[in-house]
């Protein structure tokens, strides 16, 4: 709450407001029948609750949903889940690189949005032609570390295997 209240937001009788004094609320979409996922958003939306910010949780159909984040891009948030089922991140190009098909924050971009993704697609493409694993664990590691920094993907969970 201190790093909001240094950004001018406010909590007053239970809701959070921006500076502008606008109640902090959003939609977040997720595929209907996915009982985890149907559940992971009713605990963000209870955990965003208790410091005043309003998440209407929107269930969609899997087609709805995919041609809101693909084609429309008419969502504020969504709750997906991502599986990797490789160790090397070469098979994720789609999702990191900003121009990829997966690209799942600025879609369809032509070129990166913001220095951070230009950092990301050279650092994807750094790992991707590396061919010491040492040295492209090194550039994994920074797409990780810029990830991490800008949060344009939050990891919620992540299975035991």
């Amino acid at each position: 709450m201190k790093r909001l209240a240094a950004e001018g937001f406010t909590l007053r009788d239970g809701v959070l407001r921006d500076r502008e004094n606008h109640p902090v609320e959003f939609s977040l979409i997720t595929n209907a029948g996915n009982h985890t996922r149907e559940a992971a958003g009713a605990v963000i939306q209870d955990d965003l609750r208790k410091i005043g910010i309003k998440v209407n949780l929107v269930t969609l159909d899997f087609g709805s949903l995919i041609e809101r984040i693909a084609r429309t891009s008419q969502y504020e948030a969504c709750l997906l889940g991502y599986a990797n089922t490789e160790i090397s991140p070469v098979l994720q190009m789609n999702l990191w690189l900003s121009s990829g098909a997966q690209h799942a924050w600025w879609p369809r971009e032509k070129s990166p949005a913001t220095p951070w993704e230009a950092r990301i697609d050279h650092w994807c493409w750094q790992q991707a032609s590396e061919p010491s694993r040492a040295l492209r664990k090194k550039a994994f590691d920074e797409v990780q570390r810029i990830v991490a920094a800008e949060a344009p993907i939050l990891f919620l969970v992540n299975p035991i295997t």
